[in-house]
């Protein structure tokens, strides 16, 4: 088993479609703080000071890789702008640096699925992460992928109707047809890794009126997890936005998320509870 520190701590915030760094900055800011906050609550009884450095690495995989038809340019760009910096972060195969990710909408989803079949397929390279990685956190994800959730995905990118959301939709059903002539089976293979997903704590926040993020069958998955005895996490609310919780729940969010980061970091340093 491998001891990891509690003087330092990576978060990885997998972006929804569209998003951009100054979009993931108070996500930062939250899960910063509920570590940092966490490792304060450690303080040995002499009074001495109790730190954690946390550095988080915001990535949003670019639109037109969410939608391609085939994997490979999600697989090149998860190696080259997430698993490279990531095992740079941790200190290569020989850190001990505890890692989290925080993954919104299926943009956030698919860098998940590609970081851990990445790891399944050259454990000889990456495989070490797979022991770093402590806790997921998913906000409206992970949502099973149809015509009409990828659909409503182009209409929250390119919001204002015009040739530009014409374009991306034509382009959308062209690349549809496509991905069901090469791979008909990518939307429940993609469900499947989602369910298999067992190596650390996860955490699901969602909403039942999500359009994006089927409340129904991510119910039936977190339930499928809980009795095989996965350490999962959930909570929902009625009427929330998509990839919109934090705005429109602020504190409920931010509690959640503290006491499930909390719990992550509990479970590594016993002697921190």
């Amino acid at each position: 088993m491998v001891v990891l520190r509690d003087d330092k701590c990576v978060v990885v915030l997998c972006g929804w479609a569209g998003s951009h760094p100054k979009h993931l900055k108070k996500y930062e800011d939250l899960i910063r703080q509920c570590i940092i906050r966490h490792a304060g609550k450690g303080a040995r009884k002499d009074n001495a000071s109790a730190g954690c450095d946390v550095v988080c690495l915001s990535k949003s995989l670019p639109v037109e890789y969410i939608f391609s038809p085939v994997a490979w340019p999600r697989t090149r760009w998860v190696k080259d702008m997430v698993i490279k910096k990531l095992g740079e972060a941790v200190g290569g195969p020989e850190g001990r640096v505890p890692v989290l990710v925080y993954a919104f909408s299926n943009g956030g989803g698919f860098v998940v699925e590609q970081l851990f079949e990445l790891m399944e397929r050259y454990p000889e390279n990456y495989g070490f992460l797979r022991s770093r990685i402590v806790g997921i956190l998913f906000d409206s994800a992970p949502g099973y992928m149809t015509p009409q959730v990828a659909s409503r995905v182009i209409e929250e990118v390119f919001p204002v109707p015009g040739i530009r959301r014409w374009s991306a939709r034509m382009g959308q059903q062209c690349l549809g047809v496509i991905a069901r002539l090469l791979d008909g089976k990518r939307g429940a293979r993609y469900w499947k890794m989602m369910e298999d997903l067992d190596s650390c704590p996860i955490c699901y926040l969602y909403s039942e009126d999500d359009p994006l993020c089927d409340a129904e069958k991510l119910y039936g998955l977190i339930v499928g997890k809980l009795n095989r005895g996965h350490a999962v996490d959930s909570v929902s609310w009625a009427v929330s936005g998509h990839c919109r919780h934090y705005a429109e729940h602020p504190v409920e969010y931010g509690r959640f998320v503290e006491r499930f980061t909390s719990r992550v970091m509990a479970q590594l340093h016993p002697n921190k509870l």
